[in-house]
């Protein structure tokens, strides 16, 4: 599998010193390996109640801070009904350990037993190869002799350690109108609109700067000294950012709290085990053959390949990031794996970490500090090669990690091919992917880690190593624009979903009519200045049920 790519070449693409590029040594957190996270349950004893598993992840790492972790669930199989939800009943056992170097395995058992974590247990990197056992109950009433088989299902994780962070930007309003830097456009706003930020009554638009996210203690949203506000963009008809009102409670979580962040959005295959494991009747709720506007193009066309023929739901890519999920179909899925969504704060969080908030940052860590590292066109993060390889190995060509065509931000542009991002993926662009299954739409999950050499600016990813928080697709967090997210106290799902299918946990509020959510980072056809930390142009969305070619969904969970 070719995967090559100079990073000295890639630096000066965009015209970054070293240093920028490099915010810490290169190392796996920034690496997509060979063999993404594979968990199989290869026996099961239904008299003593174990499973043993075959576990394995290449680019896995532990350093003196933080690493990554497999997520684990056990679901139990019974005649002619869909999967059930077990509990892990204590810490797993090592089996054999077949990990090239020998790394030791160390678990991390929730209080709910919903599920386990699976670790390097000391520092180091490479791949992981485990036989675990694993000793499981069934859970919410169900006949442990009903059981005739454990399915074991799990999602690569990245930890996001206790600490302090910066919400938001370092300048107001009226100087992010008018910034002199050079834009992709001439007209378009620079970024990031609608940003968080600390209320200073004597300042410039109420503004005082980045908010410092110093505890999990309640934060007021409003105009006194101190608050947390933000700019809303009541201009656009169907985004806003929300009411500028309320409490976030003790129990929301900010961000300040630790978390496991999955590495990659929800991948196709991931949603078709998913789909797989509901009832028939259950999961037409989840999904549809047609989930895109009425009149509108196929869902094929956007690069979306989950089908369902006899009965059986398949995917023809199945590490390519799944689309067309609605806000409650994200929530239904993080129930089912004993997950949680994540807020746009501990999105904020986990692109910049620790750093300070700098204006105009992109998820990956860089800003603009002169026009020679804009993303303009024929200056592309990646190797300007252009064409999409069959396989999705890495060597895709791409455009600045944000989106993968070329579109114009206004109708009539002079020059059609600048970059910029109209939101309408159905119209004509300057280019489509080529090669593979071509079209538009989102590519394999962590993609721009396979050759990044570990480098975060040429893998994109955030601070902590989740890839694609911007670009490719759309992540959908809890808002805290409206009364419905600022409800949220960070449950986890325990597994088990309501008669219409839906997430039961209350402080969701996925049995609303009209779900209250927010979006954050930008999806492939999005405007690249959407791809900014700071950034908050869907902070209120409306609509629980809608599917949308730009919208996926990756999910948390707070430290054990």
């Amino acid at each position: 599998m070719a995967r090559t790519l100079l990073v000295g070449i890639l630096l000066g693409l965009v015209g970054l010193p070293m240093a920028h590029a490099q915010e810490v040594p290169a190392d796996n957190r920034y690496r997509t390996g060979d063999t993404y996270l594979q968990v199989e349950t290869v026996q099961t004893d239904l008299d003593g109640r174990t499973a043993t598993l075959d576990v394995r992840w290449d680019a896995s790492w532990h350093d003196a801070e933080n690493w990554d972790a497999a997520w684990i669930v056990l679901k139990g199989r019974r005649p002619g009904g869909p999967l059930v939800p077990l509990r892990v009943r204590g810490a797993p056992a090592m089996a054999d350990n077949r990990s090239p170097d020998g790394a030791e395995a160390a678990f991390d058992v929730p209080d709910d037993r919903v599920g386990f974590f699976a670790y390097r247990a000391g520092q180091g990197e490479g791949t992981n190869h485990w036989r675990l056992r694993v000793s499981w109950a069934a859970a919410n009433g169900v006949d442990a002799g009903s059981i005739e088989g454990v399915a074991a299902l799990g999602v690569e994780m990245v930890r996001v350690p206790t600490g302090e962070f910066e919400l938001g930007t370092t300048r107001s309003l009226t100087g992010r109108r008018e910034s002199t830097s050079r834009d992709w456009l001439g007209g378009t706003p620079p970024a990031p609109l609608s940003a968080l930020f600390r209320v200073d009554p004597d300042g410039e638009d109420l503004y005082g700067g980045s908010y410092p996210v110093t505890s999990e203690a309640p934060i007021s949203i409003g105009t006194d000294a101190g608050d947390l506000y933000y700019i809303d963009a009541e201009f656009l008809e169907d985004f806003s950012s929300g009411d500028q009102q309320g409490t976030l409670s003790a129990a929301f979580p900010k961000g300040y709290q630790g978390f496991y962040q999955m590495k990659y959005e929800v991948t196709e295959q991931q949603y078709v085990d998913f789909l797989s494991g509901l009832s028939p009747e259950q999961a037409r709720q989840r999904w549809t053959t047609d989930p895109g506007e009425a009149g509108g193009p196929p869902p094929s066309r956007y690069r979306h390949t989950i089908t369902r023929s006899d009965g059986h739901y398949r995917t023809e890519r199945p590490h390519r990031a799944a689309s067309y999920l609605s806000w409650q179909d994200a929530l239904a899925w993080a129930d089912w794996m004993g997950l949680r969504p994540m807020t746009g704060l501990e999105f904020e969080k986990s692109a910049r970490g620790p750093k300070p908030a700098r204006f105009r940052e992109f998820v990956w860590g860089v800003r603009e500090v002169g026009a020679s590292d804009h993303f303009v066109l024929d200056r592309r993060i990646l190797d300007p090669g252009g064409s999409l390889a069959a396989t999705e190995d890495g060597d895709e060509r791409v455009d600045g990690n944000v989106h993968v065509q070329l579109r114009p931000t206004f109708e009539g542009a002079d020059n059609y091919c600048t970059p910029g991002g109209n939101y309408f993926p159905y119209r004509t662009a300057c280019r489509e992917l080529e090669g593979g299954d071509g079209g538009w739409g989102p590519l394999r999950v962590g993609i721009h880690g396979v050759g990044s050499g570990g480098v975060r600016l040429a893998a994109g990813a955030g601070y902590y190593g989740a890839m694609d928080l911007g670009g490719n697709l759309l992540e959908q967090v809890v808002t805290l624009g409206h009364p419905q997210g600022r409800a949220f106290r960070g449950t986890h799902g325990d597994g088990r979903l309501g008669p219409q299918v839906r997430a039961t946990n209350p402080d969701w509020h996925a049995d609303a009519d009209t779900s209250a959510y927010a979006t954050r980072g930008a999806g492939w056809p999005s405007h690249p200045n959407h791809a900014r930390t700071a950034d908050r142009f869907s902070g209120l969305r409306r609509g629980g049920t809608r599917r949308s070619p730009a919208a996926g969904f990756r999910a948390v969970r707070t430290l054990p």
